[in-house]
Order: structure tokens, then sequence, then C-alpha cells
């Protein structure tokens, strides 16, 4: 479905931020080895799995305001790594350092696909 690994990364942010469930299950591999690990919850294992969970999260935000800056990009034939910092907006009072992101895709005949997303706090 999507051309490209940017392609998919952009669907996936763009997802995330208007709570659109439905370009995320457009975005993640239709796989049971994909998976979402995210601080301080369990690891999250199946495409659907991890769509409920983001969709009892995005119920609850309304969409999540995030910005990426890319700092590696890993790509090879139908593999690709994209390595960057996660911000949210805050306040200056509440300024939150970056959580740092690995999104890991994968090429099938159909598409690339986000397979594996996790970030931790940098």
């Amino acid at each position: 479905m999507y051309d490209s690994p940017e392609a998919a990364e952009d669907a996936y942010y763009d997802a995330l931020e208007a709570a659109d469930i439905a370009t995320l299950g457009s975005v993640w591999a239709k796989s049971e080895d994909c998976y979402c690990l995210l601080p301080m919850m369990p690891l999250i294992m199946g495409q659907q799995n991890i769509l409920k969970a983001f969709g009892h999260m995005l119920s609850q935000s309304g969409g999540l305001d995030i910005s990426i800056e890319h700092t590696e990009w890993i790509h090879q034939d139908s593999l690709a790594i994209h390595i960057g910092l996660e911000q949210t907006p805050q306040g200056l009072e509440h300024e939150q350092p970056p959580l740092i992101a690995v999104n890991t895709y994968i090429k099938t005949d159909s598409g690339w696909f986000l397979l594996a997303h996790q970030n931790s706090p940098s």
C-alpha cells in the first residue's frame, strides 16, 4: 500500500495525530510477528493487539501530536530501520526530553509496512 518506508512512516504519525485507527491499521504489517514497545507498558505483539491498544490510547487523548526528528535511516532491499527523536509539544514549565524511536519497516508484494515500533526515554 505504501511505496516507501518514508510514506508509511508519514502515514503512521499523521494517523496518531488524527486518532485514525483505520489508517493505523493500513500502516502496520498484518502479522502476529509485528510488535510495539512503549515506555512503562508491556510488549504488544500482533497487529490486532497493537490496534486495540492504540485505539484505547487515542480514544482517551483524541490524538497524539508527535514530531519526529530523524537521526539515522538504514535501508536494505526489503527492510528499513528509522531511528529518530519523538517530541510532543510541551509548555516551557513542563519540557520533556524526547523519546528515542526505532521504527522497522518491511517490504512485501503489497508495499511497505510498519513491522515494529519501539521508543524509550532519551
